[in-house]
């Protein structure tokens, strides 16, 4: 009985660290509503090859129809999911109307060293464009300056990073009029580099990728952007990303690890007390 209570109550400690914030529904898409503010090196009015986009941003809530969990970014205790991300323009299509100029581009790993210091050479060789970090201290901040905010945004526990890993990941942006101002969308689709979630996921179908019937990625998002009033920032980025977290017998894997383990130790001391 001593052994059973034993490794029930190490179940519970571990799978109650596992309920940390953020809290997911298990087997089913979850979509995170997210807050991002955006900045781009180069030529203000105007897109073009090599130009790096790089921001922060804020998860606001992770909901499957009913919300299972809301940021606090208010008040003590501080319960944040906050991100960094960078990307490189890797292609260009202008398209010239009477309305304006309008831009659709391709962004890739960027090649150039973090303007921000957040990615080291190695992680962007390996295709890291996104952090994501848990927090309980910070609150997230976009009123500058933007070493500040980017701080504010970094500074927690590493959940995960992403990146592009196999050839159907994607960043696409579209921007009407010309120029990153008025208005546009971003779409992509994006896979773990690093996951320390504890927490296992399963892909999710993205349709706005260019591959008939959909792409498999680990997280797919949707955003929309418009110009900001001034500031640090020149960009408003919102919502939403999905990801697909799968359900696994936790409590059930936790307690027979826990008595394999505790049945091990006791098989060794009756083994030591044979031999003395």
């Amino acid at each position: 009985m001593k052994i059973l209570q034993t490794a029930l109550l190490c179940a519970c400690a571990i799978a109650g660290q596992a309920s940390a914030a953020p809290v997911f529904q298990l087997g089913v898409d979850n979509n995170m509503g997210f807050q991002s503010v955006v900045n781009k090196t180069g030529n203000p009015n105007s897109i073009a090859i090599g130009d790096l986009y790089y921001g922060v941003l804020n998860v606001q809530d992770i909901a499957t129809g009913t919300t299972s969990w809301n940021a606090n970014n208010v008040s003590a205790p501080i319960d944040s999911f906050t991100g960094y991300f960078l990307t490189q323009v890797t292609s260009v299509t202008t398209t010239v109307t009477a309305q304006g100029t309008f831009y659709s581009a391709q962004l890739g790993v960027a090649t150039n060293p973090d303007p921000n210091g957040v990615f080291t050479a190695g992680e962007l060789s390996a295709g890291t464009m996104m952090k994501l970090y848990t927090d309980t201290s910070t609150a997230y901040t976009t009123g500058g300056p933007v070493a500040t905010d980017i701080a504010h945004a970094t500074d927690g526990s590493l959940w995960a990073s992403l990146g592009f890993t196999s050839a159907s990941n994607y960043w696409t942006l579209a921007v009407a009029p010309g120029g990153f101002a008025a208005s546009g969308s971003s779409f992509g689709g994006l896979n773990f580099m690093t996951n320390n979630s504890g927490m296992t996921w399963d892909k999710v179908l993205d349709t706005n990728c260019s591959v008939a019937g959909g792409c498999l990625e680990d997280m797919k998002f949707v955003s929309t952007f418009s110009q900001t009033s001034g500031g640090a920032w020149q960009a408003n980025v919102n919502d939403p990303a999905t990801l697909h977290p799968v359900p696994l017998p936790a409590a059930g894997w936790l307690l027979g690890s826990g008595l394999v383990a505790l049945l091990g130790l006791r098989g060794k001391r009756k083994y030591r007390a044979a031999i003395v």
